[in-house]
């Protein structure tokens, strides 16, 4: 492992980026010489040390889903609670337009190669259509398809931030924007969320998170796990702090279409901060 295979190093680097280089380095060396002395003298490949990368890697989700798969009980039916997937219990079925079009794809076999990195151009100007309004047009240039909103936020934050920023998450939140920050270096910071004031952001504590490393705000509305959806008002006071100090507003807002007892969601785009 060699200096020039650290990524995002400064042009000039400050005594901490170097004291952090030398870190990874001396780490990175030890692995290599435990791969090795795992293999001298011997025939056959023994298992390898993890890397750094997936040591850091830990979706706390997964754990407790894995952890808590049982045999299934003929008897009984289990009503899984432990994931905020409506489409498990298969009573949220694809509608049979998506159903058919995928049908039509594979038979076709029209659509087997590999497609543009942003995703299909048809694909994106629907989804444009769906998501554009009058306060906040997109067109297909601004979409980007992803597998998934995972996916997509993990490329939200990569893109953003580099070692040594912070992104600031929702706490009680979804473990899932810790997970993709540590591999990278990007220190995670929770803000509250004041459970006895209706779990909305506690926006005291939240500026006091911001500092001169902070690159971006990841608001989660409705929430996960709460289940909260925030009013208007909140989400304009949210808006007008992130603009005072220029944040970037990573807006997970997977769950807009599944409120409950007449809760409105509002979608960031569509509101200005007061």
């Amino acid at each position: 492992m060699y200096p020039d295979a650290i990524d995002n190093v400064p042009a000039v680097p400050t005594q901490l980026t170097k004291a952090k280089i030398i870190s990874k380095l001396h780490l990175h060396e030890k692995i290599l010489l435990d791969q090795k002395r795992s293999r001298r003298g011997k025939m056959e490949w023994s298992p390898l040390p993890q890397s750094m990368h997936a040591a850091n890697t830990i979706n706390p989700i997964r754990r407790i889903a894995d952890a808590v798969s049982v045999a299934p009980n003929p008897d009984k039916e289990p009503i899984k609670m432990h994931l905020g997937d409506p489409s498990l219990t298969g009573r949220l079925p694809p509608c049979p337009v998506a159903v058919g079009a995928v049908q039509e794809s594979l038979i076709s076999q029209k659509h087997n190669g590999y497609g543009p990195a942003v995703g299909e151009l048809a694909a994106r100007e629907a989804v444009a259509r769906r998501y554009t309004t009058s306060a906040a047009p997109i067109t297909a240039d601004d979409v980007i398809l992803a597998s998934g909103c995972s996916h997509a936020i993990q490329m939200a934050i990569e893109g953003i931030a580099n070692p040594g920023d912070n992104i600031l998450i929702p706490h009680p939140g979804f473990p899932l924007y810790s997970t993709l920050c540590k591999p990278h270096g990007i220190e995670d910071r929770s803000y509250k969320l004041d459970m006895k004031n209706g779990g909305l952001i506690d926006l005291e504590h939240l500026e006091s998170m911001i500092d001169e490393r902070t690159r971006a705000l990841v608001v989660n509305n409705p929430g996960n796990p709460t289940g909260i959806v925030f009013p208007k008002e909140h989400l304009e006071d949210i808006l007008a702090l992130a603009y005072r100090y220029h944040l970037v507003i990573i807006a997970d807002e997977i769950y807009g279409d599944l409120t409950y007892d007449g809760a409105v969601f509002h979608p960031l785009a569509t509101l200005t901060p007061k």
